[in-house]
């Protein structure tokens, strides 16, 4: 699901350390740090599931290189990792909530530090029948969220003293990495 990181996206070599924020159950970062044993992990999520993801992450043999902190994204994220990976989170939320969980990535990142939002990118212009446009409505309906562009992501990021690199399209996916850097 993930595999676009590794490639075009370039988790491998660019970062030692990767936590990921509101990382659940931690599936995605066990894919991450099994396809990049030279790779620290830590996931961040809220208590209980962050006490799950710990379980999981132990089973999959990744304990010795992977911490799981709980705590809530809207108070602070813990400090000093080189890429801080939110996937399917900022979606949930309208851009009031979305700046402050960028806000806490940026004051707790190294000033060599990145954000990884994977997120589906919507396409202006695309016709009303396909899938961004449905899952948009859903997202603002069901949850107060919303799929966003990639200029609406630029002033999501630079709102929270973050500048959009590159949006890289994950290989058989409707989703995407955008990568941020401090400003």
């Amino acid at each position: 699901m993930i595999t676009g990181l590794g490639g075009s996206a370039g988790i491998a070599g660019r970062f030692t350390t990767l936590i990921d924020i509101g990382g659940g159950q931690g599936h995605i970062l066990a894919e991450i740090l099994q396809q990049h044993p030279a790779l620290q992990g830590a996931l961040f999520d809220l208590p209980p599931t962050a006490d799950v993801a710990r379980q999981f992450l132990a089973g999959q043999g990744l304990s010795h290189r992977c911490d799981v902190f709980a705590g809530d994204f809207f108070q602070a994220v813990p400090m000093g990792y080189d890429a801080y990976l939110i996937k399917s989170v900022l979606h949930d939320w309208d851009d009031e909530k979305a700046v402050p969980i960028l806000r806490q990535c940026r004051a707790a990142m190294p000033s060599h530090g990145r954000v990884l939002v994977i997120e589906i990118v919507v396409a202006p212009g695309k016709p009303m029948g396909h899938p961004h446009a449905m899952i948009d409505l859903e997202m603002m309906v069901t949850y107060g969220g919303k799929e966003r562009t990639e200029q609406e992501f630029a002033t999501l990021l630079r709102r929270a003293g973050l500048a959009l690199e590159k949006v890289v399209p994950i290989t058989d996916s409707f989703f995407s990495v955008v990568e941020a850097t401090p400003s």
